[in-house]
């Protein structure tokens, strides 16, 4: 099935997005969290862009994708947290295309970090 995720305030898929900028909720100075990141055209067929669900990260979570997507939805999906069942966002933020280091992508294309992203 679909779930739903944050929609573009565009009215046409955005073209060349290369970073997503997310700050998770952190009421609790050492709140942590894992998570994975997807991106869709249309809200139904999801694609998952970076997965962050071996690592335990907190504060502003810089994601670069390995080519820029054109996407009009963004889907967080909060894995754990460190301390309740509960996965919000403060802020997150798009931005357009620039050359990246793509030594962590997988074969599918996927961001896994080859070391803790915790900022």
């Amino acid at each position: 099935g679909t779930r739903p995720g944050l929609r573009s305030s565009s009215t046409t898929p955005t073209s060349s997005t290369r970073y997503l900028f997310l700050l998770p909720c952190n009421k609790e100075f050492n709140r942590l969290y894992s998570y994975q990141v997807s991106i869709s055209i249309n809200g139904m067929s999801w694609k998952v862009v970076a997965n962050y669900s071996d690592y335990h990260c907190h504060g502003w979570q810089h994601i670069i994708l390995p080519t820029p997507k054109s996407l009009s939805y963004i889907r967080i999906q909060g894995l754990w947290c460190s301390t309740s069942k509960t996965f919000c966002i403060e802020q997150m933020s798009v931005k357009l295309d620039r050359s990246v280091d793509t030594t962590c992508v997988d074969s599918n294309g996927v961001i896994e970090p080859t070391e803790n992203v915790a900022r």
